[in-house]
Order: structure tokens, then C-alpha cells, then sequence
């Protein structure tokens, strides 16, 4: 080795280290990215769950699954997600029974209560805002978590992919440390070694964009608020009271045994 060689050899050692951090950092934090959004996505299925048994309690309520979506469909909306979580254990969070003169009053009621419960949830689920009627109890420094931010921070980690991707491959990265090492290069050439299909190298230890669509992530439409839909609700209630007098008081008391046993 020459004096010259002496010289650069720290110097190529210093380059290809830093070459190697670089590129092993580059993929840790990637990998920590999309572990990261995975985490949240599997709170957002449980938030998900959360909305459902809202809905459950709500549709419980209502008699069954035709009514309910009658209900959905006077607000103006598409109540099929809703209708749906029937396979979902109601939410058992009512913690009294209103008190109301007559049975038609006191249903409507609780009606009202589920409705503005599942209000707070579909809000909390879209935006991670709690709505003005149910106070959140969130702890001020707890991480929100919400479909909104999901689908953002899918959309800048799948940016991240394709750069990470297009700018430090695999290959690229190898092909360049060899070049300081003329040694290495040389043998390759002769005993036909190194990469022979970069591209197979670079598909193998690439990252895949993550589909929205295999999440199973569901966007519940939000409810509107209860003060425009409280008349429309009213007369829904004052009619299902006049067509099931009698399934409802028996759904009303099971509501009111449930409280009861708490």
C-alpha cells in the first residue's frame, strides 16, 4: 500500500459508514413510520367498534332493523353502517332513566340520549372533536387518534415509500460503496459475482405502498346536530309509539332493568 493509499483508506472507511448509516437510518425510520400507522389503525377499528354499539343501543330503540332505517333515512342520511352494527353489543352507557310525564315522552328521550351519543362517537371517529353536547374524556395531552388523520397519514407515508424507494435502492446504494473499492469490482468482473439482476434486489427489499382499501377502515357519515333533527326525531318517535305500543314498552323496560343493575 502507498502513502497515498494510507491517506484515503480513513477517508473511504469514513464514506462507506457513513453510506451504510445512512441507508440503514433511512429504513428504520420507515419502518417505524409504518409500524406506527399500523398502531393507529388498530385504534381506529376499535374506535370503530365503539361507534357501532352506539349505533346498536340507538337501533335497539327502534324497534328493528326496518324502522331503524327509516330513522336514518328521515335525517337525510344512508343509515346502512349503522343498521348494520346489530351485531355489535349495544352500548351500555345510559346511566339513568329520563324522567318524562307519559310513555311516549319518556321514550322519546332516550331516544334523544342515544341519539346524541352516537352524535359524540361518529365525531370523535371522523374528526377527533368531541361534539357540544357530551363531554370528551380525554386527558388534554392523550394522542387523538381519528379517521381524518389515518387517511392523511396514509397518504404522506405512501410519499415517504415512493421516496425512500426511488432514492436510496438497495442496489444503488451497494453498487455505490463498491466503487471505492476497486479491488472488489475487479474480482466481480473476473469471477462473474455481485449483482446480477439489480432489479430483482431492489423488488425484493423495496417497500409497498399501503392500499387504503385492505384496512377495513369504515367512514361512518356524521350525524347532524341534534338540534336541527330534534323536531323530525319527535315525530319518528311519536309514531313508532303509535304502530308498537307494546314492542317498545317491552324494549323500554329492558333499557330500564339494564340501568337498574348497574
Amino acid at each position: 500500500m502507498t502513502i497515498n493509499d494510507d491517506m484515503i483508506a480513513p477517508l473511504v472507511g469514513e464514506i462507506l459508514d457513513d453510506v451504510a448509516t445512512s441507508f440503514f437510518d433511512a429504513r428504520r425510520r420507515i419502518e417505524a413510520k409504518i409500524d406506527l400507522f399500523h398502531n393507529y389503525v388498530e385504534e381506529l377499528h376499535k374506535m370503530a367498534t365503539d361507534v357501532q354499539s352506539h349505533a346498536a343501543l340507538l337501533n335497539l330503540l327502534l324497534v328493528d332493523d326496518r324502522q331503524a332505517g327509516a330513522f336514518y333515512r328521515t335525517l337525510g342520511l344512508d343509515g346502512d353502517l349503522f343498521v348494520a352494527a346489530k351485531k355489535v353489543d349495544p352500548r351500555d352507557d345510559l346511566s339513568y332513566m329520563p324522567f318524562a310525564i307519559g310513555f311516549r315522552r319518556r321514550y322519546t328521550k332516550l331516544v334523544f340520549m342515544a341519539y346524541t351519543h352516537l352524535h359524540e362517537a361518529c365525531a370523535i371517529y371522523a374528526n377527533g372533536q368531541p361534539s357540544e353536547y357530551v363531554k370528551t374524556s380525554s386527558q388534554p395531552n392523550q394522542e387523538v387518534i381519528y379517521y381524518g388523520l389515518i387517511v392523511k397519514m396514509h397518504q404522506i407515508l405512501n410519499e415517504d415509500i415512493k421516496r425512500i424507494n426511488d432514492s436510496i435502492s438497495p442496489s444503488g446504494t451497494l453498487q455505490f460503496a463498491k466503487e471505492f473499492k476497486p479491488d472488489v469490482m475487479i474480482k466481480e468482473r473476473v469471477t462473474g459475482g455481485g449483482i446480477s439482476d439489480a432489479r430483482s434486489l431492489d423488488e425484493k427489499l423495496c417497500y409497498r405502498p399501503i392500499d387504503l382499501n385492505t384496512l377495513s377502515l369504515i367512514e361512518f357519515p356524521l350525524l347532524p346536530k341534534f338540534s336541527d333533527v330534534r323536531s323530525s326525531i319527535s315525530r319518528f318517535c311519536k309514531e313508532l309509539c303509535n304502530r308498537y305500543p307494546d314492542e317498545l314498552k317491552k324494549i323500554v323496560e329492558y333499557i330500564s332493568h339494564r340501568i337498574s343493575a348497574k
